[in-house]
């Protein structure tokens, strides 16, 4: 009723114009899809994506809902239809990673490094059988959960267990209410999305600037297909989002001195970040950009920020250093072969060749960033999206950045926000460098755009405004309105592709 209330208050003929134009783009974006057919899937599909997005515009225009409420609902409701569209285990890796939350979903928490063969049940292997097929499609339509005792040779074993609990809570409640098989993969797409959700749900009620930048980034057509699958990404988005809207938190605070509990707060976040993904642990050095003020005396400044880097890159170490002791898995160890990766051989080709190596690498770095941003437009198994998806995002994501009320942020601060990116960018090359590249390549393979999403969260910082002083969130419908497109194109091309 209360919405209705707002409704009817809010609502304005001019408004119409705004949804024409959504509408507008909706239609010519499936039209322009690939693979368009026009049978009654791709248009009921269609018709509902239309509708969700449709009254998620509204729900902007005419209601007050809190910002971090309606982040909330966008995320859970575009989520849930790209878990429902998406044809099974179709996300990169989702078949390990589902494997992982299953054999987590039994209490297993610690893995054998020496082990190359999982336990897991026949209905995970049945799911397997039918990657990248639209449920409707599959042999497992209808099955029950077969708990016949199996064997698996990848789940992803070098990943911290925490990064699977909602994945694997869902697939408890599959396997206690004895629904289908498909259920599993269902359920564990929605636990790590309602987990993701509520995260930046929390970070953007706590941060009190760059909330809409940091939406933005939380909810990219990559951010939303990655959150509603299998995939540890969710956690690992979030946590890096939800510790730089901690960070703006505590910058923009108008409390005078940080306690030891918000220092404890930061700390936990950050190693739930590093453990995460080891490569993102650059991003608590934010500490060190808290201003003397904010500190009782130097002392207690000096040691605060001491304990906090000192800790997370101590975590970060132990975990790199746990992680060196799984192997590959088999499948890993076939491809590897087959294009000469060897960490080993790398390492010692670049020692020997050190001076022409670091020249080459930093110039396969600066050539490579275009090509992982666009890929931030290509989903599934990276088989199909669009290019337009990238470039509007690098237009928008200025856009919004330049119109945030920013913070004020000093010119030595900001090369250090730049040294944390150029860390992240360059740590993550160098590692999939080492591990997936061929001996010697002047190319960095096996990196997908997806792995800076969190370092652009981080860029924001560098660009947004500290001359605009406003201080109460306003809505920008036009930004609104080419999210809700850019979402659209993802899930209607979903749609035409496999429907």
């Amino acid at each position: 009723m209360k919405v209705l209330k707002e409704f009817r208050q809010n609502f304005k003929k001019s408004d119409v114009w705004i949804f024409g134009i959504l509408l507008f783009f909706l239609v010519l974006m499936t039209f322009s899809g690939p693979g368009i057919e026009g049978n009654y899937r791709e248009i009921i599909i269609c018709s509902v994506v239309v509708a969700v997005l449709g009254a998620l515009l509204g729900i902007s225009i005419w209601t007050s809902m809190d910002f971090y409420k309606f982040a909330f609902l966008f995320i859970i409701l575009v989520g849930m239809l790209s878990i429902a569209i998406q044809p099974i285990l179709n996300i990169p890796d989702e078949v390990a990673h589902f494997a992982r939350a299953e054999f987590v979903s039994r209490g297993n928490m610690i893995v054998d490094p020496e082990q190359r063969d999982y336990d897991t049940i026949q209905s995970v292997l049945d799911l397997r059988s039918n990657v990248k097929v639209p449920y409707i499609s599959s042999t497992v339509k209808g099955e029950k959960i077969d708990y016949t005792a199996a064997k698996i040779g990848h789940i992803a074993a070098a990943n911290a267990s925490f990064l699977y609990f909602p994945q694997a809570i869902g697939i408890l409640i599959a396997k206690i209410l004895q629904l289908d098989a498909i259920w599993m993969l269902w359920l564990a797409r929605l636990g790590n999305l309602l987990c993701y959700s509520l995260s930046i749900g929390f970070a953007l009620k706590i941060a009190p600037k760059l909330r809409n930048i940091l939406f933005f980034i939380a909810v990219l057509p990559m951010s939303i297909h990655q959150a509603a699958s299998c995939n540890p990404d969710a956690i690992i988005n979030a946590s890096a989002i939800l510790l730089i809207a901690y960070f703006l938190n505590l910058f923009c605070s108008e409390e005078k001195k940080i306690t030891w509990k918000q220092v404890i707060i930061f700390e936990g976040l950050a190693i739930i970040m590093t453990v995460a993904k080891v490569t993102n642990m650059f991003i608590a050095g934010l500490i060190l950009l808290l201003p003397k003020e904010k500190f009782i005396h130097r002392k207690k400044e000096v040691l605060m920020k001491c304990v906090i880097i000192g800790g997370v890159v101590i975590a970060g170490a132990v975990y790199y250093l746990y992680t060196t002791s799984f192997p590959a898995s088999e499948e890993h160890m076939v491809y590897l072969q087959s294009v000469n990766a060897n960490s080993s051989e790398q390492i010692q080709y670049i020692i020997g060749n050190f001076t022409n190596w670091i020249f080459s690498f930093i110039r396969a770095l600066i050539i490579a960033f275009p090509e992982y941003v666009n890929m931030l437009g290509i989903f599934g198994w990276l088989e199909y999206g669009s290019s337009i998806i990238p470039l509007v995002m690098i237009f928008l994501f200025a856009k919004i950045c330049f119109q945030e009320s920013g913070i004020s942020i000093n010119k030595i601060d900001k090369v250090l926000i730049f040294m944390m990116i150029a860390g992240i960018y360059a740590v993550t090359c160098f590692a999939m460098y080492i591990s997936w590249t061929p001996v010697g390549s002047a190319e960095i393979q096996g990196v997908q755009g997806r792995y800076f999403i969190p370092m652009f969260a981080l860029a924001s910082l560098l660009f947004t405004s500290s001359e605009n002083s406003r201080t109460v969130q306003q809505k920008h419908i036009g930004d609104l309105v080419t999210i809700l497109c850019m979402n659209g194109m993802m899930l209607m091309f979903t749609a035409l592709k496999y429907y």
